[in-house]
């Protein structure tokens, strides 16, 4: 029965509120009503039941508002501030220009940079001063938000010249940015969260990671045997796993969560303060970001969009990133299986795909699987990676 009882709330649906209308009325008016949707008697019990169903609507939304598994939207991002969580907004991907010129030339905020192949550009995100020697660095974050790789020594251009500014490059990959939380995504993270608390101390520094400002993938493994395990990690130790977020910030998370005499390891490290006032250098990893290359060949109909191959390319990067479908995508030691890309490319209408193969290293791959990504590795998929070619 639809409304509001100890098994939970059931929403009328219009059909039934519209059967419900037209008895009402044959009650009154006898048997013989003429309702059919295009008489006035049907019109009128039309509207009157899509006005209830709305109503109804409005009732299961209100009723999901008090439930994180089912909230969407505003409703979710207001719920899960009782947990003192927010929603992660979207976010660009940042880049540390090493920067020649003029000895002390300043250089305003906000001036623009490209890549060599005028694909992305970035802004620099403060002044900055040429030194004595004539060098300068400075961080800077792309025009658009999102996921968007960067590789080492791509952005060279100096797209808003400015005098004393001879030469710019990145020396090292950026740090991904990210699309704004999903749903999906914030309802996993409010459950790692509420893990802060957790007696398990897997679980607790998963959460207290997983709530760091920045942070877009957290995972934490251990080893409880007396030897180095399959995953490299040593006996009685554990590591942690992040992307985003800040160093120090990740590694005074880290103390004051795990428990002493286990092990911590790591590829990279920050700085923690203990209750003393010291300095403690704790190790953590960083997902190691693996450029994935994708060759999609096809046949194509007489049906297929003139910007069909751009949109495929598109398709499968927002499929990998989560963006397509909540919750499908690939994430950190996710292998890549090429059969999962069939979802992205038939978005695009009036084709056949011939052949799909996928791999990490450039020229075009052969492969159909990527099996070898590591817990410490996360597979990146760029527009400029993905081959979209036509077999006749």
């Amino acid at each position: 029965m639809a409304g509001y009882s100890e098994t939970g709330f059931e929403r009328k649906r219009l059909a039934e509120i519209l059967s419900d209308k037209n008895e009402a009325q044959k009650s009154v008016f006898g048997p013989e009503l003429n309702l059919n949707p295009e008489s006035p008697d049907g019109q009128i019990s039309g509207l009157l039941a899509l006005s209830d169903d709305q109503l109804w609507q409005i009732a299961e939304y209100a009723v999901n508002a008090t439930d994180p598994d089912n909230a969407v939207g505003p409703t979710l991002s207001n719920l899960v501030k009782l947990n003192f969580i927010e929603r992660l907004e979207s976010a660009p991907t940042i880049i540390v220009l090493s920067n020649t010129g003029v000895p002390g030339t300043l250089i305003p905020a906000g001036q623009l940079v490209g890549e060599l192949d005028g694909s992305l550009q970035a802004r620099t995100r403060t002044a900055f001063t040429f030194a004595a020697d004539g060098t300068a660095n400075v961080a800077a974050e792309l025009t658009i938000n999102g996921p968007y790789a960067v590789a080492a020594n791509t952005f060279q251009n100096i797209d808003t010249p400015q005098a004393g500014w001879i030469s710019t490059t990145n020396t090292a990959a950026g740090i991904p940015g990210r699309y704004r939380e999903t749903d999906a995504e914030l309802r996993l993270r409010r459950v790692r969260s509420t893990g802060t608390n957790s007696q398990n101390m897997l679980d607790s520094l998963i959460g207290r990671l997983s709530n760091l400002e920045g942070i877009t993938h957290a995972n934490v493994v251990d080893n409880r045997t007396d030897y180095v395990d399959a995953n490299g990690i040593g006996p009685h130790s554990f590591e942690a796993i992040v992307a985003g977020g800040e160093s120090n910030t990740i590694a005074q998370a880290i103390w004051e969560t795990f428990p002493f005499g286990i092990g911590i390891q790591g590829l990279t490290s920050g700085q923690a303060v203990d209750k003393q006032g010291r300095l403690q250098t704790v190790p953590f990893t960083r997902l190691a970001n693996i450029p994935i290359y994708v060759v999609v060949s096809i046949r194509k109909r007489p049906g297929y969009p003139s910007n069909g191959d751009d949109a495929i390319k598109q398709a499968i990067v927002d499929y990998a990133n989560g963006v397509l479908e909540q919750g499908r995508g690939f994430f950190g030691g996710d292998p890549v299986i090429h059969t999962e890309l069939y979802t992205p490319i038939n978005t695009v209408p009036d084709h056949v795909i011939v052949a799909l193969a996928v791999g990490r290293t450039n020229p075009p791959p052969t492969g159909t699987s990527i099996t070898d990504i590591t817990l410490r590795e996360t597979s990146v998929f760029t527009v400029a990676n993905i081959q979209v070619e036509e077999v006749v």
